[in-house]
């Protein structure tokens, strides 16, 4: 008798974990979703006009605040892309480990999310 109490609740913890693990991966999938939207906005709308000013020396001095404004601004989206996508590859490698297959979507999508922000904010490509 005690031997099938026991089986039930391993196979209660098995369940609970699978159903964990699975809620896990979504979150990360939406974290991994919010860190490339940001990083796919700042790619095409912020990165063109921040280059766009040409040579800053020849500037004036509005322009130039407006030049270090759009810097900082792909500098801060880049950012939050670039963490989002490093906390998104953390959460999901867990649940992709353990076969959930919405885990590995957001392990590849964190990937992409990542190197998006590795891209605007730091100076790894340039």
């Amino acid at each position: 008798m005690r031997l099938v109490y026991a089986a039930k609740h391993i196979f209660v913890a098995i369940k609970l974990i699978i159903s964990t693990m699975k809620i896990l991966g979504i979150f990360a999938l939406i974290i991994a979703l919010i860190g490339a939207i940001v990083g796919i906005y700042c790619q095409m709308e912020i990165v063109p006009t921040a280059e766009g000013f040409g040579n800053v020396f020849e500037l004036g001095e509005f322009e130039k605040i407006i030049y270090h404004e759009y810097h900082n601004q792909k500098f801060v989206l880049g950012s939050i892309a670039l963490f989002s996508g490093i906390l998104a590859v953390l959460m999901g490698i867990f649940p992709a480990i353990k076969k959930v297959k919405i885990a590995w979507m957001a392990v590849m999508l964190g990937l992409v999310a990542f190197f998006l922000g590795a891209m605007q904010s730091t100076h790894m490509f340039s």
